[in-house]
């Protein structure tokens, strides 16, 4: 019996949350374009909010998050080595994958900063 009760509950809970949000969404449709609109400490915006994109800079955050997690692989380096060959071989396949990576962007001359 209980189980037939949170059954039903999980299947009504939901229904009722969507229905509820479905009538909310078209009372509040008028109140969305104040709230879409930017926001500038009360003033109108003096720019657009669209700003150039550096590439550079991006791309130095995507091998900075890529080295972290190759810097994280050799941290636990030490303790994998005692565990299955499995493990230990799937971290160096990792780390040499990462080093292909690198290599691959260097010769194509993606991490060239200009």
């Amino acid at each position: 019996m209980p189980f037939m009760v949170y059954f039903l509950v999980s299947l009504i809970l939901p229904v009722v949350f969507l229905t509820l949000t479905f009538l909310l969404s078209f009372s509040l449709k008028y109140s969305m374009i104040a709230k879409s609109s930017p926001f500038e400490c009360g003033f109108t915006p003096f720019s657009s909010s669209f700003l150039p994109f550096s590439m550079p800079f991006f791309l130095f955050s995507i091998i900075f998050l890529l080295f972290d997690v190759e810097i994280l692989l050799v941290s636990i380096f030490p303790l994998v080595y005692f565990f299955s060959g499995f493990v230990y071989f799937s971290c160096w396949l990792v780390l040499f994958l990462i080093l292909g990576a690198t290599l691959y962007e260097w010769l194509k001359g993606t991490l060239t900063w200009y």
